[in-house]
Order: C-alpha cells, then sequence, then structure tokens
C-alpha cells in the first residue's frame, strides 16, 4: 500500500495521526511465511514493513516493486 502524500489521503488516521509524527509518505509491504499455507491456499501473513519519508513522494511502480523486493533481504531474519 502506497500513500505517497498522507495529508491528502480520505482516511482520517494518515491524514491526521500519522504526519503528527512527522511522517508525509508511506509504503507498507506485507510479510508472509511461504511455509505455511491456509486452508485457502494463502501464505501466511506475519505483518508488515513499512518504508517511510519526511516529505511527499512521487515513486513509479519500477520503484515500488524494487523496493518491495528489497524485504527479501531481510525476510530469514524474521522467519
Amino acid at each position: 500500500m502506497y500513500i505517497p502524500d498522507l495529508k491528502k489521503d480520505s482516511d482520517p488516521y494518515f491524514r491526521v495521526m500519522i504526519p503528527r509524527m512527522g511522517i508525509e509518505s508511506v509504503f507498507y509491504v506485507a510479510l508472509y511465511d511461504k511455509r505455511y499455507i491456509s486452508k485457502n491456499g494463502s501464505p501466511h501473513f506475519i505483518g508488515f514493513t513499512a518504508f517511510i519519508w519526511d516529505k511527499p513522494t512521487n515513486f513509479n511502480e519500477g520503484n515500488l516493486v524494487a523496493m518491495e523486493k528489497e524485504v527479501d533481504h531481510i525476510r530469514e531474519f524474521l522467519i
């Protein structure tokens, strides 16, 4: 989930609460443990990591995919 400018988001939590912490842009990346599969066939959700910035951003899809792949470098330490 990528929100390039939190102050323009429709959700009050993202628009008001998070910017109070000095965060202006956020990209949440879900973490899954692929060793465990649910009865629906989905990997087990274990949480998420967040990339945060102190100013609004404007990343393209390629940048977001690259950041999402960075999570693979820390996955072994989390699972």
